[in-house]
């Protein structure tokens, strides 16, 4: 195997950004100029930024923006990990099913024995990278042995079940190599998501420790002879990725001058800004939870009298998709019109919304109990089966292409049913040979044969599930009403985040009530905002943080 020295693996030591530093150098202190209208020289990692700018390291966007706290994807993080270990991206096959036109299909090929991927066969490549991840492919890439592990290694991280129990050798073997450690306050933050701005300093932080020598084993066909890490000037350009918008792109807004910046920061102080900020996405009226639906993006579909819009919630366009007041059914026995609809949901395997219903006003032929699913594609409603009587509604679809009710399961070939005792509320989520939920009163992962409990609350306002994580929002904090505050856990039941009134602010000053006014299904974007169905102020609201 060819020994190649791998700015990847010297950059690991330093993946916690916010953690201790004592034995880190110091921030650059040149006086930089302002390189983007978005990072202004007060921001956190400015010189980070300004000192890889000038390097020729990174680069920012068209409209003269950085976009420093937009979340690396995993995608992204295939492209840095290619390019700063100097691999060579050539491999255009297509390997995982979801990468078949991605633009990062090239650099997750590369990567692919390093990065893990889901047992359906999808790669996820627009879903946040977090800690775990980033570090499992450090030590896959490192070659180190993960068969005789020390776990007291990770016991003293205060939050070990931050860490999926399947990547616990791997993170246990990263902390006693050295390639990473925990923070401050002796949490490791397994599911901890990573922006460009963390990307840039991570990379800043690796030109500093170039004289590590990490080496890795690598196939001689993939690999290249890499400059040390301590010749700055002889190290490759390498550009923190940005994920191609390809519905809308950025607006043209002209960059501000640095010094009309500097003389407006000097004369008018910014009131201290609120981490999260709640705005309009767009108006809608909806009458119920489970006609609205996300796909794999957080982008939105919803129901709005007989007709169904899509909302991209990137550029906040809504456009109408379909009109139900269109589909009749007439033959010989019967004629049905005035399709009402109980439910939708997104397919994201098959790329198509699906809706589910039933027909009002029937003539010749007494069919009221009959429901009917359609796919809608393209504009057109195909019918599926008319062959389900279920009046609870449809809330997603499996990775084999079954059916998946409130209640039941249905195969998608037989359409026979498969009650599996209680009931899904709002979503679910599909991870190997299991599905979880939350019903209301507890958080379950049903294995097709049984329920388990895996934790319980009982005081639930509404909530949503995707990319590992849940979202909540409780009824009641003890014996109080809290209809403030929103969490953010992972599977295990442990608290990621907390968002409180104190958090956020609100740009168009409308009253926020999270307890009285909204619909039970909270929707988490690929950039993990938070999107939820505000009936007070009839529109889907979002929080995010807050740039």
């Amino acid at each position: 195997m060819k020994k190649i020295v791998s700015l990847l693996l010297i950059l690991t030591m330093c993946l916690s950004m916010t953690a201790a530093f004592a034995d880190v150098p110091q921030a650059p202190q040149k006086n930089y100029p302002q390189n983007f209208w978005d990072v202004p020289k007060d921001y956190w990692a400015f010189p980070y930024i300004a000192e890889l700018t000038d390097r020729g390291a990174i680069n920012g966007n068209e409209d003269g923006s950085f976009r420093p706290d937009n979340t690396v994807t995993r995608a992204e993080w295939a492209k840095i990990m290619v390019l700063a270990a100097g691999l060579n991206p050539s491999d255009n096959n297509v390997y995982y099913k979801d990468m078949a036109d991605h633009w990062a299909n090239i650099y997750v090929n590369t990567a692919k024995d390093y990065l893990a991927a889901y047992t359906d066969g999808t790669f996820k490549p627009d879903q946040a990278a977090v800690r775990e991840d980033v570090t499992v492919s450090m030590v896959k890439l490192k070659g180190y042995d993960i068969t005789n592990v020390d776990y007291s290694y990770l016991s003293q991280f205060t939050d070990p079940d931050s860490v999926s129990s399947d990547l616990k050798k791997y993170i246990t073997v990263a902390v006693e190599k050295g390639l990473i450690n925990g923070f401050e306050d002796n949490t490791f933050r397994g599911q901890a998501t990573l922006t460009r701005a963390e990307a840039a300093t991570i990379l800043w932080r690796a030109f500093q420790y170039g004289n590590d020598n990490k080496v890795v084993d690598a196939a001689p066909s993939q690999t290249q002879n890499i400059p040390h890490a301590s010749s700055n000037n002889n190290l490759s350009p390498t550009a923190i990725p940005s994920k191609p918008d390809t519905v809308s792109k950025p607006k043209n807004t002209p960059k501000p001058e640095t010094d009309q910046l500097q003389s407006e920061a000097m004369s008018t102080p910014e009131p201290a800004k609120k981490p999260y900020m709640i705005d309009t996405v767009v108006d809608a009226d909806v009458k119920d939870t489970f006609n609205y639906a996300q796909d794999r993006n957080g982008n939105i579909y919803y129901v709005e009298g007989e007709k169904i819009y899509y909302v991209n919630t990137a550029s906040t366009s809504k456009e109408e998709i379909f009109d139900t007041s269109n589909l009749i059914i007439d033959n010989d026995e019967m004629t049905l019109s005035d399709f009402e609809i109980n439910s939708i949901c997104y397919d994201d395997y098959e790329n198509r919304l699906l809706i589910y219903g039933k027909y009002r006003n029937i003539n010749a032929v007494d069919k009221s109990d009959s429901y009917y699913l359609y796919e809608i594609k393209d504009g057109m409603a195909n019918l599926i089966t008319d062959s389900i009587n279920l009046s609870n509604p449809i809330v997603g679809v499996l990775s084999n292409g079954d059916y998946v009710f409130k209640n039941y399961i249905i195969d998608h070939n037989t359409f026979k049913e498969n009650q599996f005792g209680g009931w899904i509320d709002y979503g679910f989520y599909e991870s190997g040979n299991s599905i979880y939920f939350y019903n209301s009163l507890s958080f379950i992962e049903y294995d097709f044969v049984e329920n388990k409990e895996l934790w319980s609350n009982p005081y639930l306002n509404a909530s949503g599930i995707t990319n590992d994580k849940i979202v909540i929002s409780f009824r009641f904090n003890g014996d109080e009403i809290n209809e403030s505050n929103i969490s953010i856990l992972n599977f295990k039941g442990k608290e990621l985040n907390k968002i409180t009134r104190e958090d956020y602010e609100v740009s168009d000053r409308k009253k926020v009530d999270f307890f009285n006014s909204i619909l039970s299904k909270l929707i988490i974007t690929s950039n993990d905002d938070i999107i939820f169905y505000d009936t007070s102020a009839k529109a889907f609201r979002i929080i995010s943080k807050n740039n």
